[in-house]
This record gives structure tokens, C-alpha cells and sequence, in this order.
């Protein structure tokens, strides 16, 4: 159901699931990518405001992100552009999660239970709080960031979750 909710997204709200065209998009000029610290100062920006990242090549070795792809380039990156990716990268996830629980719960009002093994919240929270918290961890990791985007450092609520816990009607 989370899957659905990203094609959903895609298709709803007109391409907000490619939330990884904003790096993209700024890797894509050339400029860009021969951007040196001596540039950034000349500019009078301060260096510290970027980030050196490194682009992928998915049609390299394999796919699946950087323990697999064949390094590309290095290029600095500004924060702020990082930042605004995590943030679309996260609220892409949240939404296809809100999405999978509304669902999940029309299903359950309709007496159909397709996920028996979450039908307690806290194991419903815990799943939903351990994807978002890989994708926090990697987001960190791979930009240098900590991101508070994904996870808002708490777990979800009861409110949160909505009425996906109500009892089934008969």
C-alpha cells in the first residue's frame, strides 16, 4: 500500500513524487559541477554553506545507491538545496504512508484485515517509525546533515495513525 501511495502521489499531484530532480536539476549544469571553494569565496559565500557530495552512476555495476553504483563525480552542493531535497524526499514518504493507512483503514471498515501482523498500534508505529528512520539515517549519512525531516525526532501517535485502530463494523 505504501508503494501505491508514491504512484498515487505521482499521479495526484503532478509529479511531486520526483522529488530527486532538485539535486538533479542542479547537477545538470555543468557549471555546477566545476564549482571550487575559491569560486564560492569569490562569489563571497561562505564555503561552509556547501556540501561535497558524490553523483552515482546507476548504469554502472548495479543499482541500489552508493554501496553498489559506480562513483561519477564529486561536486559541492549548497546546504540549502540539500536540505529542500530531504525535506520532498520526506514528505514524499510521509504521504505515501497516509495514504497506505487510509486505505488499510477502509479495508478494515469494510471487515478485510490485509496486514493482521500490524493491527496493534505500536507495531504499526514501530514499522512506519523504522522506514522513516532508515531513510533519515541514510539521508545523514550520505549529505552530512542530520535531517530531523523524516521522523520529526518522535514516533507516531494514536491521533497520528487517525481511525485506522476503530473497531471493524458489523
Amino acid at each position: 500500500m505504501h508503494e501505491i501511495g508514491h504512484s498515487w502521489l505521482e499521479i495526484q499531484q503532478n509529479g511531486y513524487s520526483s522529488f530527486s530532480k532538485i539535486i538533479e536539476n542542479y547537477t545538470l549544469n555543468y557549471e555546477n559541477r566545476d564549482l571550487t571553494e575559491d569560486d564560492i569565496k569569490k562569489r563571497g559565500e561562505n564555503p561552509n554553506d556547501y556540501e561535497r557530495i558524490t553523483i552515482y552512476d546507476a548504469y554502472g555495476k548495479g543499482t541500489g545507491g552508493p554501496d553498489n553504483d559506480e562513483p561519477w563525480f564529486d561536486m559541492l552542493v549548497p546546504k540549502k538545496i540539500i536540505q529542500k531535497y530531504g525535506k520532498a524526499w520526506a514528505t514524499n514518504e510521509r504521504k505515501a504512508w497516509a495514504y497506505a493507512l487510509k486505505q488499510l483503514r477502509r479495508l478494515r471498515k469494510d471487515g478485510l484485515s490485509i496486514e493482521p501482523s500490524l493491527e496493534k498500534l505500536d507495531e504499526l508505529q514501530s514499522e512506519i517509525y523504522s522506514c522513516l528512520t532508515s531513510y533519515e539515517e541514510t539521508f545523514s549519512k550520505k549529505y552530512k546533515i542530520v535531517s530531523p525531516y523524516f521522523t520529526k525526532g518522535k514516533k507516531f501517535k494514536k491521533k497520528d495513525i487517525g481511525e485506522y485502530f476503530q473497531p471493524k463494523q458489523n
